[in-house]
């Protein structure tokens, strides 16, 4: 039996947390690190403040994920900032790292992954997955691949054809076999 004047069921209130900006931008290379279109995630920990209704130790360690040191491409990246209280209720805060390159009308390239094989996946063939990467500097552009990934490959060889479809960029393309 519960009497509705007994029942307790502790603090189940999260930590209110307040992040001190929305938006960070970040310029690739920045951060001193020397990856090829990439760049490092900001520690953005101290960005944060928090109490709880409950009281919460000011030493408690807030949380941040992606971590700091983490390596991210052109473009948003939301990075999740949280803190647990003493009864492990979570309050969370979020943070937009804009990563922009610092070459957007450089160089074109295409790459294509090597020839590769797979497994069956039944008497007809395969579906297939692969990664295809178009850079203007380091801002991914469009490209289109037939037959596309994520397809029903039939068993035997085929032959994929990937172009740049970005307006204003001129044509290139390459090609790889999967065989099943």
């Amino acid at each position: 039996y519960g009497w509705p004047a007994c029942l307790f069921f502790g603090d189940t209130t999260p930590p209110r947390l307040t992040c001190a900006t929305n938006e960070v931008t970040v310029q690739i290379g920045q951060l001193g690190n020397d990856v090829p279109c990439k760049t490092q995630v900001p520690n953005l920990r101290q960005f944060v403040t928090f109490t709880d209704n409950c009281g919460i130790s000011q030493q408690a360690e807030v949380t941040q994920v992606p971590a700091p040191g983490t390596f991210v491409g052109v473009g948003s990246h939301e990075i999740t900032l949280s803190v647990a209280d003493n009864r492990g209720n979570v309050g969370r805060c979020t943070i937009i790292v804009n990563v922009v390159d610092p070459n957007p009308n450089g160089p074109v390239s295409l790459t294509c992954p090597k020839d590769f094989t797979v497994r069956c996946d039944d008497e007809e063939g395969a579906i297939v997955s692969y990664t295809v990467e178009a850079l203007r500097g380091c801002t991914p552009i469009a490209v289109e691949c037939t037959p596309p990934s994520g397809s029903h490959f039939p068993i035997g060889t085929t032959l994929v054809t990937c172009r740049i479809t970005e307006p204003g960029v001129p044509p290139q393309q390459c090609t790889f076999s999967v065989t099943v």
